[in-house]
């Protein structure tokens, strides 16, 4: 079954757009829930560390609950930085029917809505882990869309995810299989 994963800087936008989603899949008649990040991993790691090894844990653990929701029959919608290729990498291993959405907002953006103070405590340390300050933020080679994150969400641009988040479940219930760098 289908995972769909929202990568992109913190706050980028990809919580709001993962809550549409999910709305937009209910009001279709499709069941869907969102997975998000920042909750899965205040539960394995109540005291971050944000170092390379807690992220492994992290994003294994939410592809392993995404695909085990979406065998139950449950779209995931996950709102995950992810922030380099190998950690989406290692995403993919586990739940290989991914659907990679980009939420493409430019850093300054991010900064500016900044709704936890993550990029102003960043700023403050210069020993950090945050993607975009501290790390670098590798957009993906394989996003099946990229949405401009800095732009309101229209409703164009949601209805185009359902459509394809909509046309990849007929695909896996008739046995077609898509290549994991399909394209829009």
């Amino acid at each position: 079954m289908t995972v769909v994963w929202l990568t992109g800087r913190p706050a980028s936008g990809k919580t709001t757009l993962a809550r549409v989603l999910v709305a937009a899949l209910a009001e279709a008649g499709v069941r869907a829930t969102l997975v998000d990040s920042d909750e899965v991993r205040a539960v394995l790691t109540p005291t971050p560390r944000y170092d390379d090894d807690e992220r492994i844990l992290v994003y294994r653990a939410i592809a392993y609950l995404a695909r085990r929701l979406a065998d139950e029959g449950v779209v995931p919608i996950v709102a995950a930085t992810a922030h380099d290729a190998h950690l989406r990498a290692i995403a993919r291993a586990i739940a290989p029917e991914l659907l990679l959405v980009h939420v493409d907002c430019p850093l300054a953006v991010c900064e500016a809505r900044d709704p936890k103070g993550l990029y102003a405590r960043a700023r403050r340390s210069p020993d950090g882990h945050l993607p975009g300050v501290h790390v670098p933020y590798e957009p993906p080679e394989d996003a099946v869309v990229t949405v401009n994150g800095a732009l309101p969400l229209e409703g164009a641009v949601v209805s185009s995810l359902i459509a394809k988040i909509r046309q990849d479940l007929r695909e896996q219930a008739h046995g077609l299989r898509r290549p994991h760098a399909w394209r829009a």
